[in-house]
């Protein structure tokens, strides 16, 4: 009488290894489809938050018909601030004085900004102006103050002649090369840029001859605070164009 010798066979070292090895590339694969799913969905909310900024820095401007700069904004720790002198926050806290839809801090934040997202869960800012302030002499909200924004602006717009349309906002992280820091909020694939007309274009990088040099039109320009004639905002790193940011 024969034996049966039809025992169960398990898996080699070898084909352990290659089973885990397709695991993990198809962990990888998956990693990489939702990391650009989210790209995605952030440049769509990106690019609407920063319309509606726009919008409203217009009517602003045309309601007080003026020149932005040196108008007096809102109070910061008992003392004025302006466009030119402030920072993107109070930035933000004019144009939500001026109309209640803009007091949205999440207009100013990217739910997907990995570099923002801790920090501004924890401060969980509900308005952009103080509710306690006084109507006449309204205040930033501090959680507000405290978070990191993901666009950064200029002050004291005007239109220069070589350019009619200047920069007006763009995605925090823009480096003096002209690309967009892995810090940023769409991390290296790039940024969008608000225009004075409230046009919004996506740049995966700065080339030399997309802008001009304000002080002379015969130059070319990769830094965006070189062709405006207004100030750059921001706390610490936000505006220094490193690529860096902070709050």
């Amino acid at each position: 009488m024969k034996t049966s010798n039809n025992k169960s066979r398990g898996f080699t070292l070898i084909e352990l290894l290659v089973v885990i090895t397709i695991i993990g590339i198809l962990a990888m694969l998956a990693f990489q489809g939702k990391a650009q799913m989210d790209i995605m969905a952030t440049k769509t909310i990106s690019l609407n938050n920063l319309r509606e900024i726009l919008r409203a820095y217009n009517i602003y401007g045309e309601a007080i018909n003026e020149d932005i700069e040196g108008e007096e904004m809102v109070e910061d720790d008992g003392e004025e601030v302006s466009y030119s002198s402030g920072t993107n926050h109070d930035w933000a806290a004019v144009l939500a004085a001026d109309s209640q839809s803009m007091d949205t801090p999440k207009l100013y934040m990217l739910d997907k900004d990995s570099i923002a997202k801790a920090i501004n869960k924890s401060k969980d800012a509900k308005n952009i102006i103080d509710p306690d302030s006084d109507d006449d002499e309204p205040t930033v909200d501090t959680d507000f103050k405290e978070s990191i924004l993901c666009f950064n602006f200029f002050a004291g717009l005007r239109e220069p002649d070589h350019l009619p349309n200047p920069p007006v906002g763009y995605t925090a992280g823009l480096k003096e090369d002209g690309k967009w820091s892995n810090k940023g909020p769409l991390k290296t694939s790039g940024g969008h840029i608000g225009f004075l007309d409230n046009s919004v274009r996506f740049y995966k990088r700065i080339k030399k001859d997309d802008f001009s040099e304000k002080d002379d039109k015969t130059s070319e320009t990769l830094i965006l605070k070189e062709v405006v004639y207004g100030a750059a905002l921001g706390h610490d790193g936000e505006d220094d164009f490193s690529g860096e940011r902070g709050n």
